[in-house]
């Protein structure tokens, strides 16, 4: 079943370390004050330091209390997230993680942080009433949903794509799948194919990492159909995850694409969970045997990568 997923997201604007490129002393980049969690387990607030700065040298002070930041491993130009729950949090990131001073709780009514050294103030960021579950972003002095994701279009050369359109061709996708070696993410709005379910169970066997995600509450429910595909997989012993709850980063999940080891398919506005068999009902709300849409296999690892990040919390590098 979905889990409501908490991650760390990039500063857009700053360095590649998160902090001016010309700074000498770190900076607050983020605050997550409100957690989802109960009592706010995995609030956190990140700091970004430059070069050579040692972060026992500084302390974390709130409007009620303060502590001492305690020292990292990572040296260089870093990003340091500290959490009351870092062994959660560094799970979820690639990010240096360390627990967040003692006495340190951030106010979901607002509050105001700053980052001192020798009793001086280096930075300070200050925020109003927390949306629940939102990060604060202090470069933009904004909030965005924890986990929400702002990715580039990715330009295509010629020579690493194939055009097809769907349903005409369902059986060019069913075919990609069966090429896996390594691995197969699937995700689409309903799954209701029994030859992709066929294709997907074969890969599992024979060794090939495959993982379902689809969307948990489709406009008219799931139908028994979607509902017996997902249990025909999870009885297979491939991971199959829904999404929805009131945790969900979105509204709906409706991508349509399929990461084949280092190649990505994706359709529009056909899944390709239902394309393989023309007479399969819609992964979209129009239906497979009403729509049809142009679809393409990109022989790249670019885009199959970044596919393949929509899947799990943000990573980015420390």
């Amino acid at each position: 079943m979905f889990r409501a997923i908490a991650a760390v997201t990039l500063v857009v604007g700053l360095g590649v370390c998160g902090a001016p490129p010309t700074a000498e002393e770190p900076r607050l980049v983020e605050a997550y004050p409100n957690s989802v969690a109960a009592g706010n387990e995995g609030e956190f607030v990140t700091v970004a330091f430059p070069p050579g700065v040692n972060s026992s040298a500084y302390v974390l002070a709130d409007e009620t209390s303060q502590g001492k930041l305690p020292a990292t491993d990572a040296t260089g130009c870093r990003v340091v997230t500290f959490a009351r729950t870092p062994g959660l949090t560094r799970a979820l990131t690639n990010r240096t993680v360390a627990p967040l001073p003692a006495g340190i709780r951030l106010a979901d009514d607002g509050d105001r942080i700053e980052l001192r050294r020798d009793d001086h103030p280096v930075d300070g960021l200050a925020y109003d009433r927390a949306s629940e579950g939102a990060v604060y972003n202090a470069s933009t002095d904004a909030w965005r949903s924890l986990g929400a994701t702002d990715r580039p279009v990715l330009p295509a050369d010629r020579s690493e794509s194939e055009v097809f359109v769907l349903p005409d061709e369902g059986g060019r996708a069913r075919a990609l799948l069966e090429t896996a070696e390594e691995r197969i993410l699937l995700a689409g709005y309903t799954l209701t194919s029994r030859p992709v379910v066929e294709a997907l169970r074969a890969a599992h066997d024979r060794g090939v990492r495959v993982r379902v995600l689809v969307e948990g509450d489709p406009v008219g429910g799931m139908s028994s159909r979607g509902a017996a595909a997902l249990n025909a997989l999870d009885r297979a012993g491939i991971d199959v995850r829904v999404v929805g709850g009131d945790r969900a980063r979105y509204e709906y999940h409706n991508p349509k694409y399929a990461v084949v080891d280092d190649r990505a398919l994706v359709t529009s506005p056909i899944d390709p969970s239902s394309a393989a068999s023309p007479r399969s009902s819609s992964a979209t709300r129009a239906g497979a045997t009403r729509s049809r849409g142009p679809s393409s296999i990109r022989r790249s690892r670019r885009p199959s990568r970044q596919a393949a990040s929509t899947r799990r919390p943000s990573r980015p590098s420390p």
